[in-house]
């Protein structure tokens, strides 16, 4: 698990890195599939074959010629063994040094035995808190679908291949569901024609990408990795990626002179929270 847990934040890390060196020299498509080798590397939890790469091989490496150069003191070279008469007169080894070397070997297990109540403690706190928020995200959602089923209403929208809902108190326009997706509209976004088709070409490129199957993804690697901040911090990037080449496709198929026209429905989309009361 320590391996699993150093090698996917090192890749965290090095994706995030090259997210800000290339940013706008790429495009926001490949940008965002970056995400997917830290997805693959969240949902793997085992050890992966060794290779010239890892960041544990390069960890070992770099610890073994500090080991290897330092000559240990004259205090711990094993003493000779002592050399006594034998029966007929010829000198033997002393046995007595080896039978005191396995004693003194024969405590090294009940060390290892004393970390195993920590790590079970480990163990049921992570397995606590996965449950935690894995429950925290499953019923957030069963319960905004929920409510959304209550209010929606069918809206008779042409070329779009998925249900298209009508649904009031929703903050934006969303694509929700798993298995069957649809796309939910807010009245705001059935204001202006223009408006219309850029929401519902944003949604569906969002199917298209696959983000409906992605965001399920995402939560389990954060129930999983809850006390990883890395996988947050992967979690925020990336959801904020799959935006950017959901409007850098829906760009590409309107036509750049449609992009400030698209850009000001994005503007009217964003919905202003609420202060608490």
């Amino acid at each position: 698990m320590m391996e699993w847990a150093v090698t996917s934040s090192a890749l965290i890390i090095a994706v995030a890195v090259l997210r800000l060196l290339f940013q706008g020299k790429i495009s926001r498509r490949l940008q965002y599939a970056l995400w997917g080798l830290v997805l693959l590397r969240l949902l793997i939890p085992f050890p992966l074959p060794g290779s010239p790469l890892s960041v544990m091989n390069w960890a070992a490496k770099a610890g073994k010629p500090a080991a290897a150069n330092i000559p240990a003191p004259a205090s711990m070279m094993p003493a000779p063994a002592a050399i006594a008469p034998g029966p007929d007169g010829a000198e033997t080894a002393n046995q007595a040094a080896p039978a005191e070397l396995a004693r003194e070997t024969a405590g090294a297990p009940a060390d290892k035995d004393a970390l195993l109540p920590a790590a079970r403690v480990f163990s049921g706190v992570w397995l606590a808190g996965s449950a935690v928020f894995g429950l925290w995200f499953a019923g957030a959602n069963v319960i905004f679908a929920g409510k959304l089923r209550k209010t929606r209403k069918p809206f008779p929208a042409s070329g779009c291949k998925l249900p298209v809902y009508l649904a009031e108190g929703l903050a934006s326009p969303c694509l929700l569901g798993v298995l069957r997706p649809a796309v939910y509209l807010t009245p705001k976004a059935l204001r202006s024609e223009d408006g219309l088709c850029h929401v519902l070409l944003h949604e569906t490129c969002h199917y298209h990408h696959g983000d409906h199957i992605w965001s399920v993804l995402r939560g389990a690697c954060l129930a999983v990795c809850w006390w990883n901040p890395l996988v947050w911090l992967a979690a925020i990037l990336s959801r904020a990626d799959s935006e950017l080449a959901c409007d850098e496709a829906v760009i590409r198929r309107l036509g750049e002179e449609n992009r400030f026209a698209y850009g000001r429905t994005l503007v009217e989309m964003i919905a202003v929270k609420q202060p608490p009361s």
